[in-house]
């Protein structure tokens, strides 16, 4: 068994709070985005119901059980620090696998924040982080594998291309939104 002392358990909750604390941040950031959009009231829009659901059941309930747990397992592991020297290392084990979990949870959100929340409001199609105007839309593809949904536009005069999760349903309301134009 590793020898624990005070400094590195002290020093492993320290980190432990610095990546809850930005952990808490992306939920506040998100749901402050969504809300800004929300306040559009467009009846137009689409939902990715499946992908909000993960990350609410994600950051809140699972990230809050998995931060009690920390904060307990820390508190036995000062507690009876020479006693048992397993219990510091169960902390150590926690902290660590919840910095990864963290981690792959802000990955995954940077990769599909796009796909969340979508609407239509006077011609423009609006995202979490995008403004794009319908005439600026050059076209709708996805990959080979059906994994991403590619949206090309041009922004500022230069080609930018916008990476979506794939859902059947989020292309045919892009393609709709492009029919609407030509009609």
């Amino acid at each position: 068994m590793p020898n624990f002392n005070i400094v590195s358990l002290i020093t492993g909750f320290v980190l432990f709070l610095i990546i809850a604390i930005i952990s808490f941040y992306f939920v506040i950031d998100l749901s402050l985005k969504l809300n800004k959009l929300k306040k559009f009231k467009s009846t137009i829009y689409y939902k990715n119901k499946v992908l909000i659901l993960l990350f609410i059941l994600n950051f809140l309930f699972l990230n809050l059980l998995i931060i009690i747990a920390n904060i307990i397992t820390f508190i036995l592991s000062i507690i009876y620090i020479n006693i048992y020297n397993f219990i510091p290392l169960i902390f150590t084990i926690f902290y660590v696998s919840y910095i990864l979990y963290i981690l792959c949870l802000i990955l995954l959100l940077y990769k599909y924040n796009e796909s969340l929340y979508i609407i239509i409001y006077e011609d423009n199609l609006i995202t979490i982080n995008n403004v794009i105007k319908k005439k600026e839309i050059l076209n709708i593809d996805n990959d080979l594998k059906r994994k991403k949904l590619f949206l090309t536009h041009f922004d500022d005069g230069a080609k930018t291309t916008i990476k979506f999760k794939y859902d059947y349903k989020l292309k045919d309301f892009l393609n709709n939104f492009i029919i609407l134009e030509k009609n």
